[in-house]
C-alpha cells in the first residue's frame, strides 16, 4: 500500500486478482490499506486464469487513468497482463506479489516496457563479511540469544524470550546488524520489500 500510494498522486490504483483464494485475500487486504491510507479511488479487477488475453480488463484500467497497478496472483497470468499493458501503450508501474518472484517471470518482467516489481520476504540480510546468506541468519540468531542472555544475567527460557520481545530492546548483531521484535516475537520491521529484474534474477530495491 505504501508503494502504490506513493505512485498514485491521482489516488488512482488498480488492482487485479486471478480469484484464487490466496490472491482474493491479498487483493482485499491491499484495497482496506489503501483506503486506510486515503486513497479511496482503489479498484479491484478479478480476473480468468489460464486466459490467452484481458483486453477486457486492460481498457478498463486505460479508462480509470490508474497512476499504479498492484498484481497479486501467479506467473502466467501476469505475464498475459504485462503484454496487454505495454500493447495498448499504457505505461502504469506493476507491483506484484511474492508468487511472481521466479525466475521465468524475472526475465518477462526484465524485457517489458512497463516497470516492474515484485514483494519478497523481508529477512536480515548478512553484513558484508564474506560469509553465506544462511550462515549469517544462525550466527545473528545465536547472537541475539547472546545478547538478551548477557543482559539479563540469565539462560532462562521464558525471560529470554521475554527480553527479546521487548519493543524497546534493540540487539545490535555483528552478523546481521540491529535487529528489534516485536511482542509476538516477529521481526519489527516492514514483511516485505520491492525487487526489481535483472537478466533473470530478482535484486532488492536499494531504499532512498
Amino acid at each position: 500500500a505504501h508503494w502504490l500510494a506513493a505512485r498514485a498522486p491521482g489516488k488512482r490504483v488498480a488492482i487485479v486478482h486471478d480469484r484464487t483464494a490466496y490472491a482474493r485475500v491479498i487483493a482485499e487486504r491491499a484495497a482496506q490499506a489503501l483506503k486506510d491510507a486515503a486513497v479511496e479511488l482503489a479498484t479491484v479487477f478479478p480476473i480468468v486464469a489460464g486466459k490467452h488475453s484481458y483486453a477486457e480488463t486492460i481498457a478498463r484500467i486505460g479508462d480509470m487513468h490508474a497512476d499504479a497497478l498492484f498484481f497479486a496472483g501467479y506467473p502466467d497470468e501476469a505475464a498475459v497482463m504485462l503484454a496487454g499493458l505495454a500493447a495498448a501503450g499504457q505505461t502504469v508501474p506493476v507491483l506484484g506479489s511474492d508468487a511472481l518472484a521466479t525466475e521465468e517471470f524475472a526475465l518477462v518482467a526484465a524485457k517489458s516496457k512497463l516497470s516492474v516489481q515484485v514483494l519478497l520476504p523481508a529477512d536480515p540480510m548478512p553484513l558484508p563479511h564474506g560469509e553465506d546468506v544462511f550462515g549469517a541468519r544462525a550466527r545473528g540468531a545465536l547472537e541475539v540469544w547472546m545478547q538478551a542472555v548477557a543482559a539479563l544475567g540469565s539462560a532462562n527460557g521464558e525471560a529470554v524470550a521475554a527480553k527479546v520481545r521487548d519493543p524497546m530492546a534493540v540487539l545490535d548483531t555483528p552478523s546481521l546488524g540491529k535487529l528489534a521484535f516485536d511482542p509476538a516475537g516477529d521481526l519489527a520491521a516492514d514483511p516485505f520489500v520491492t525487487a526489481s529484474a535483472r537478466a533473470g534474477v530478482w535484486l532488492v530495491d536499494r531504499r532512498p
